[in-house]
């Protein structure tokens, strides 16, 4: 299963003290995929702190300075407590797993949502509101796409790739091409498997253009 297959949610709730619902849900869903598969439910936060209350030994817990060390095959995860860094750390590892459940602070659902939910298309559930939606972000003018397409991460690390960078967005732009740095900071995670940080010095380079 690649990173943009697995199933990705995000369970938004804005009443902080209800977060044993949050998990409760999360544990919910994660039986559910986990139905007839001999895969495993694990947690992951950034503070093993941050699970000390979790007193069932059949669950295993991980962080972001160990989530190397898991040898689960395609586990369900649910972070809880996390922030977007400490996601973003588990995606960059391109372990494989089936899905990931993240549970956090209403506070930081703005960075959550555009540094995750719309890089992997996420499913967001409101728990207050009781809805369901998807993020759908992708790069909308196909000859960006295909501009795009043509790229290497390594390329954001050497000055004349990134002069050619610019030179190839200063011609789509003088096209009329429209290009937004989001959608392509997104799809450059998502469908070319950069890494957060290259994607992020992308997004930032051509925001200048």
């Amino acid at each position: 299963m690649t990173n943009n297959q697995v199933k990705r949610i995000f369970l938004k709730n804005k009443n902080e003290e209800e977060k044993n619902l949050q998990i409760s849900i999360a544990f919910e869903i994660a039986k559910e995929l986990i139905n007839e598969s001999d895969t495993k439910i694990i947690l992951y936060s950034k503070s093993l702190k941050n699970l000390k209350s979790f007193k069932n030994k059949e669950l295993e817990f991980f962080t972001s300075n160990n989530i190397q060390s898991c040898k689960y095959k395609e586990p369900v995860i649910i972070a809880i407590d996390v922030d977007v860094k400490s996601i973003e750390v588990l995606e960059d590892t391109k372990k494989p797993y089936m899905s990931l459940i993240v549970i956090t602070y209403y506070s930081q659902i703005d960075e959550f949502k555009s540094n995750w939910i719309d890089v992997w298309n996420t499913t967001v559930i409101d728990i207050e509101q009781n809805t369901k939606r998807n993020s759908q972000i992708t790069i909308s003018d196909e000859m960006v796409r295909q501009a795009v397409d043509n790229l290497s991460e390594v390329s954001i690390t050497h000055n004349n790739d990134i002069k050619r960078i610019k030179a190839m967005f200063n011609k789509l732009k003088a096209e009329g091409r429209v290009f937004n740095p989001h959608e392509i900071y997104c799809y450059l995670i998502r469908e070319k498997g950069w890494t957060y940080d290259h994607a992020n010095e992308f997004e930032n380079l051509i925001k200048k253009i």
